[in-house]
């Protein structure tokens, strides 16, 4: 019973109505009142409060006068900060591709992967660099025909003018296909496709196309692995999106040999392919006229 008392007089103390007037000083008069009880003034200061709070976050968050704000960042800043993370993310999956990668590579060369069963990752090349017992080095039909036509152009060669322009002819030297497969996009210097794009098995490698000396190996975010090779009569060949690469720059090369592993390396490949270039005195050339894929 005493609870229930003290619940109505609270009750009735809230509901308890007042009158807040205002009266002339001089004259004592009323000029303005008004009826209020403690409930209202509760409800008043509610929304008072409520009102600032949401002008103050109206005048944070949408106009400019947040930049004098203590730690709150600019509309320019936010900007950098955003473009700052979207970098961040994709470096950080790159490095993760990457190391993925290496590991695979790894594991193949130290022989901890079985190849037959290996699955997975589509950008980890499943091939054995170490062991290259099972390529095909022999000359097909076409080669042998053009060797015995370069044979045959050498042995009627009289004069020494025909020497000096055999020179700088390109035309007489047996490339080594530096892969055998399907070619996807052909040389087009027009629209600055300076190579030519081949598709093959991925448990291919990458062959050097003569002898010569590797002037870089590196890689860049658009062609991944790439490897440069300088061969005389002022030859360089380029091979690109290579999935890993098995020579280092100042190393001598062989025709034939094993330069890097057939990969799907930098943004600008669409899927496992070798983009292959040709210079001769510093101007690409199309591969196709001097090398059969």
């Amino acid at each position: 019973m005493e609870k229930k008392k003290k619940k109505k007089k609270w009750i009735t103390k809230l509901k308890r109505r007042f009158k807040l007037a205002v009266i002339n000083a001089e004259t004592y008069k009323e000029n303005w009142s008004v009826k209020i009880n403690r409930i209202h003034l509760i409800i008043f200061f509610l929304v008072f409060i409520g009102t600032i709070v949401a002008i103050t976050v109206v005048i944070i968050g949408y106009t400019p006068l947040n930049r004098y704000v203590h730690g709150y960042p600019s509309g320019t800043e936010r900007e950098l900060l955003v473009q700052n993370h979207e970098k961040i993310s994709s470096l950080y999956e790159k490095m993760m591709q990457y190391e993925q990668w290496a590991g695979n590579i790894n594991d193949i060369l130290n022989g901890k992967i079985d190849l037959p069963n290996m699955k997975g990752n589509s950008d980890v090349v499943p091939v054995d660099s170490s062991d290259y017992s099972d390529l095909d080095f022999s000359l097909s039909p076409e080669e042998s025909d053009m060797r015995n036509k370069i044979e045959v152009e050498d042995r009627t060669r009289l004069s020494v003018e025909d020497e000096i322009g055999y020179a700088d002819d390109i035309s007489h030297i047996l490339f080594f296909p530096p892969i055998k497969g399907l070619i996807t996009k052909k040389f087009d210097a027009a629209n600055s496709h300076y190579g030519t794009d081949v598709v093959a098995a991925q448990t291919n490698v990458i062959s050097a196309v003569l002898d010569g000396t590797v002037i870089m190996d590196t890689w860049t975010l658009e062609t991944g692995y790439v490897i440069q090779i300088q061969h005389e009569n002022n030859l360089i060949s380029v091979y690109k999106h290579n999935a890993e690469l098995l020579k280092t720059t100042g190393t001598h090369v062989k025709a034939g040999e094993a330069i890097a592993i057939f990969g799907n390396t930098g943004e600008y490949s669409s899927g496992p392919h070798l983009h292959f270039e040709l210079w001769h005195n510093g101007t690409p050339v199309d591969p196709e006229k001097f090398i059969l894929f």
